[in-house]
């Protein structure tokens, strides 16, 4: 059920993104980065999302500041592995 709700609300926002780069238009949004980690972790577990939201995702990390954030993590991450 709540599969079926979490899939419902990504169709409304797959309409938007058929149409524009981003939910609120052509332009990154404050938005962006809170339906960038929903449709990645939503991706990930394997929900059947429109083919817009992997294009959406895969734009957002190919954005210079998404990648090194990501690098930043990746070099915590193996740092805290250590202790």
């Amino acid at each position: 059920m709540v599969r079926e709700d979490i899939l419902q609300r990504f169709g409304l926002l797959a309409f938007r993104l058929e149409r524009t780069n981003y939910p609120f238009g052509d332009t990154f949004g404050v938005a962006d980065p809170c339906l960038f980690i929903l449709a990645r972790g939503a991706q990930e577990l394997g929900f059947p999302l429109s083919a817009c939201f992997r294009d959406y995702v895969a734009r957002i990390e190919a954005r210079p500041t998404v990648r090194g954030a990501e690098r930043r993590e990746a070099l915590s991450e193996a740092s805290s592995s250590q202790l």
